[in-house]
């Protein structure tokens, strides 16, 4: 009998319950199995299961068992070693939100080099590694490998003088969240830094109920304040946006200054001018104050470094744009119908009801050979639909929903303009991702807009709430073949030498060197 037992830290393990059930499908399992599932939420098909066992339920079955499917724990794997039993390990990854960071990889390397198990790196192979545990001699228990594996451990944990590696912390949302900056922070997780860095994750926030995310920030500050005693991380970057965000990060920030970790603030929050402005002397101060003691604040134009240095003149501001991958595809073929195309949430801020308003007076104005798509879901979305069909659009406007990160390249490959009208902005990932398909932009002048759209060269800047230069604008992209197809070329020249993930990349990497002495 197989045994997986996925700890009982409050992760899911997902990734592994699925792995075994589609191993037993395709029949490279064929062994009875029974796991303790923990935090994992994984609807299992194949085998029997439970949450938690209780200490003599799970002595039985470990007594029992053949083989132990287990994580990189060191308590798991070490007991059953103690017991004779063959162990296949498969680490926990912090890029599929299964661990705060990847410790456990290090950690199944290192028994593996023991010769305590047999180690899976790749899910889809569980089949082949249990068959190989099979083939192995069960290494008897040596009474001083726990010694040896609280040396790894501290290795792991940054404990020894020989580890060279700049460990930085990403803090913000729950990865699954939706929106611009989680698409920043999976640039971040999802780059290869090389060997000099790192990577772990600290998610503050997930979207639920005031009690719901209340309890969620309690507890991940208690799980940061763990890290930080067990010394596991050199630099935190923070990702940040403004009223609720603002207040997590602030705590955040403090506590981790309590203990003398370097600190960078990432500011992405599109309205947080509106939020220092229209606060009391409290909330200013403490804004002020957050800026003062960061290490680094990153912003995402010089418009904004010059406001963060008029509030807080002794921050040191930094700007790096955020920046997108270059793809690589055939070019634009021309459509007698223009294709428009707004990529957001459905919120007012977003401008969308101006852009409805926009398409009603195309109409009007009889240009017909024009649709618009509209991509996004949120709080606004019934009332857009509501005025689409009230207006009689439904033949040129369509509501997509949310767009997931595997359906966004072929939408912007068939879509000639992307049209984003807010009334606030930073710089948004959706315009950067939209000019890197070559596609013209019509926004406002918000936020740094400016810095990645240029009037008269790859697109029009317009000011918040102007319909008619809406309208203008899109009448003139949908009519003028010849000004589609030059803005349409100097849209990917711009992001090409100015916003490519390279340049990106090279910046934050000199910030996290510069941070790190």
């Amino acid at each position: 009998m197989i045994f997986i037992t996925t700890g009982s830290r409050s992760f899911q393990f997902n990734r592994l319950l699925e792995a075994v059930d589609k191993a037993i499908e395709n029949g490279s399992i064929t062994d009875e199995v029974f796991a303790q599932i923990g935090s994992s939420n994984y609807l299992i098909r194949n085998y029997k299961y439970k949450e938690f066992l209780n200490r003599g339920e799970f002595n039985e079955i470990m007594k029992n068992c053949d083989i132990v499917l287990t994580h990189g724990g060191t308590g798991v794997i070490v007991n059953a070693v103690k017991m004779g039993k063959r162990v296949v390990a498969v680490p926990r990854l912090a890029k599929y939100l299964e661990a705060v960071d990847d410790h456990q990889l290090q950690l199944v390397q290192a028994f593996e080099k023991l010769g305590m198990v047999t180690a899976c790196y790749d899910s889809n192979e569980i089949g082949k590694a249990i068959e190989e545990a099979k083939c192995k001699e069960v290494k008897p228990y040596v009474s001083n490998t726990q010694t040896i594996i609280d040396s790894i451990d501290a290795m792991i944990c940054g404990n020894t003088e020989n580890d060279k590696k700049t460990r930085i912390l990403m803090c913000s949302s729950d990865r699954k969240e939706k929106g611009g900056m989680n698409s920043v922070i999976d640039q971040l997780m999802d780059h290869d830094w090389g060997d000099d860095f790192q990577f772990s994750y600290l998610a503050t926030h997930v979207t639920g109920n005031p009690i719901k995310k209340a309890l969620f920030f309690v507890n991940a500050y208690r799980k940061l304040k763990k890290l930080i005693k067990r010394n596991t991380f050199d630099i935190i970057h923070i990702h940040m946006s403004y009223k609720g965000s603002f207040y997590r990060k602030y705590y955040v920030t403090k506590l981790c200054k309590r203990y003398n970790k370097r600190v960078i603030v990432h500011l992405h929050g599109s309205e947080f001018k509106d939020f220092y402005y229209s606060g009391n002397k409290k909330r200013k101060k403490q804004i002020q104050e957050l800026f003062s003691i960061a290490d680094a604040s990153i912003v995402l134009g010089e418009d904004w470094k010059n406001f963060i240095l008029e509030i807080a003149p002794k921050a040191i501001v930094i700007v790096i744009n955020n920046a997108v991958f270059l793809p690589v595809f055939e070019d634009k073929e021309v459509s007698k119908i223009r294709t428009f195309l707004f990529l957001g949430a459905l919120i007012r801020r977003k401008g969308v009801v101006d852009l409805l308003e926009a398409v009603n007076k195309m109409k009007n104005k009889g240009v017909s050979d024009f649709r618009l798509l509209i991509a996004g879901s949120g709080t606004d979305e019934q009332r857009l639909k509501e005025y689409a069909q009230t207006n009689g659009l439904q033949d040129c406007v369509e509501f997509l929903g949310w767009i997931t990160k595997e359906q966004k390249p072929e939408l912007l490959k068939k879509s000639d303009v992307l049209v984003l009208p807010s009334y606030n902005e930073g710089l948004p990932i959706a315009i950067l991702e939209a000019m890197s398909y070559s596609l013209p932009i019509i926004s406002t002048d918000v936020g740094s807009i400016a810095e990645a759209v240029k009037e008269n060269e790859n697109g029009f800047l317009i000011k918040p709430g102007d319909v008619n230069a809406l309208t203008h604008a899109m009448v003139q992209l949908t009519n003028n073949l010849d000004l589609w197809k030059n803005e349409s070329n100097a849209s990917r020249k711009i992001c090409e030498e100015k916003f490519s993930e390279d340049v990106f990349f090279q910046a934050l990497e000199k910030v996290y060197r510069g941070l790190y002495k």
